[in-house]
Order: C-alpha cells, then sequence, then structure tokens
C-alpha cells in the first residue's frame, strides 16, 4: 500500500513537472543593437508591436507595424503566409508581447524574437521614436 502511495506521487509530481516545462515556450531576446543592425540590412525582419493602437500612436519604434496583442489572432493574415519569417515582437514592458508570441507560435509561425528592454527600454535608450500626427482640421 505504501509502495502504490509513493508510486502514485512520484508519477503525479513527474507529471506537473514535464508539464510546467513544456509550457509557455520563451521566445528568444534581441538586443536593442542587435535590432538596428538587422533593420539596416535588405533582409528585415517584421517589427510588430502589440500595444494598442493608442499607444502605437504616441511613440513607436520606427518601422514597426501595429497589431495590439488582442486582436492579433483575428488578423494573423496581415502577417502574410510564410510562417518562417523573422518577427520582432515588442510591447510596452514585455506582458503583452508574451501573450503575443504564443499566439504566433500556436498559429505556426517559427521565427519569433522579443525586442529586449521593449518599448521601455527603447525610450530609456534615447533610441528614435516615431509618432503619428492626427492632422490639424482645416475650416472650409
Amino acid at each position: 500500500m505504501k509502495i502504490t502511495i509513493v508510486l502514485l506521487v512520484i508519477a503525479l509530481v513527474g507529471g506537473v513537472a514535464v508539464f510546467f516545462m513544456t509550457s509557455g515556450t520563451v521566445t528568444p531576446q534581441i538586443s536593442q543593437e542587435e535590432f538596428q543592425e538587422w533593420m539596416a540590412s535588405e533582409d528585415q525582419p517584421i517589427l510588430l508591436d502589440v500595444r494598442t493602437a493608442n499607444e502605437f500612436a504616441k511613440g513607436h519604434v520606427p518601422g514597426a507595424r501595429n497589431i495590439s496583442h488582442d486582436l492579433l489572432a483575428g488578423k494573423l493574415v496581415e502577417l502574410g503566409f510564410d510562417k518562417a519569417q523573422p518577427i520582432v515582437v515588442y510591447c510596452r514592458s514585455g506582458r503583452r508581447a508574451g501573450i503575443a508570441e504564443d499566439i504566433l507560435r500556436d498559429a505556426g509561425f517559427t521565427n519569433l524574437k522579443h525586442l529586449d528592454g521593449d518599448m521601455l527600454g527603447w525610450q530609456n535608450s534615447g533610441l528614435k521614436v516615431e509618432q503619428i500626427v492626427a492632422p490639424i482640421p482645416t475650416s472650409s
């Protein structure tokens, strides 16, 4: 009886450990410097900002496309059909980028990188930020 209980506990602990070791794959990071070199090359990755449209408009990494993490699953077609194309993902601090990376991975995208430091790190490094300026209404 004791051996059966011990074996059950070992199996349960082993199963839980395997579950946690295989879920939540970590996306490789790319440094700001490596990313800038890559963007200067002919073989540029897709740069995906997964913050809200409002956050994106206030300031984003030059060359980024914006698809909010909570809309991404329904807009995957906007990224094209080449699942091996390189995609660099970022958000403000990392949480939403991680969610987006899981969505992309589940959809079959295989060449993902996470921008080290996300938008906060980019800004803290004093790197260039683009903004979307709304046109000023003119009176007729």
